[in-house]
């Protein structure tokens, strides 16, 4: 293989270590919507007000926890969310 060829293969194989690095150690993002609430049994909407979750809610609450620890393997490093009790709940 020529010089130029070894090179361009060499800062191929150096870039795509860098993508896998970066891949790797890349911050991810989830969006997570609360768990089921009175006011959702009702067919009303919600906007700022404060429906408290169900029990079917805190259970969805609980299994979206639950599937996101297998999935991840690890504990998410910052969570936020809104002020409101659907959705402190579910982030709990």
């Amino acid at each position: 293989m020529g010089r130029a060829l070894m090179k361009d293969a060499a800062a191929e194989h150096a870039a795509s270590d860098v993508q896998a690095s970066l891949v790797s150690e890349g911050t991810e993002v989830m969006i997570v919507r609360h768990g089921r609430t009175t006011w959702n049994e009702e067919g009303r909407i919600q906007g700022s007000g404060d429906a408290p979750l169900t029990e079917a809610g805190e259970i969805e609450a609980v299994r979206l926890g639950e599937r996101l620890a297998m999935g991840l393997g690890r504990k998410p490093t910052v969570c936020y969310s809104s002020p409101l009790r659907r959705a402190t709940r579910t982030a709990e």
